[in-house]
């Protein structure tokens, strides 16, 4: 037998580990996480948002017609307005080509456009619409259809009689 500073210090064993492994670099070594565990985690996460991905992009663009046809109508009500205000006709364009909506006074001094998202376009009326807006008049009777690009469709049609905006969309 050698001596003690032939041979070293004495090895341990430690429970499931080599000769000299410390208890601390074990728990070390069982705390961390492997490759496949973050491959699996990420496969998850991409499994959720693509499952997820159709309906949340589907109710962002209802929202996002909604939202303007909501803008049309209130821009339909602020053109009655402003004649009613100044006391002057009121020329009302609708131009699906642009996907604009323009009021005009009388008198051209003021003008007020309102252009719609680009993911929207105007379906109804298909051609230009021109409308006069008389002060104390009533709304001029029309229909104003718009379409997103997934083909969901709303709007809002002037009852002249009446003197109100009936909205409609996909549901109605």
């Amino acid at each position: 037998m050698g001596s003690l500073a032939e041979t070293g210090p004495p090895k341990t064993l430690s429970a499931g580990g080599e000769a000299g492994e410390s208890m601390e670099l074990l728990r070390a070594r069982a705390s961390g996480s492997t490759l496949l565990e973050a491959v699996v985690a990420t496969a998850i996460i991409a499994l959720a948002l693509a499952i997820a991905y159709p309906s949340v992009s589907e109710g962002i663009d209802a929202a996002r017609l909604q939202g303007a046809a909501d803008q049309s109508r209130l821009f339909l009500l602020d053109a009655q307005q402003l004649a009613d205000r100044h006391r002057q006709a009121v020329l009302l364009r609708i131009d699906p080509s642009s996907s604009r909506i323009v009021s005009i006074s009388e008198d051209g001094r003021w003008e007020r456009v309102l252009e719609l998202p680009r993911a929207l376009r105007v379906v109804a009326p298909a051609k230009v619409l021109e409308a006069i807006m008389y002060p104390g008049g009533p709304l001029p009777q029309l229909h104003l259809a718009l379409a997103s690009s997934r083909g969901a469709r709303s709007g809002f049609r002037v009852d002249p009689f009446r003197g109100t905006l009936e909205e409609w969309g996909d549901g109605n």
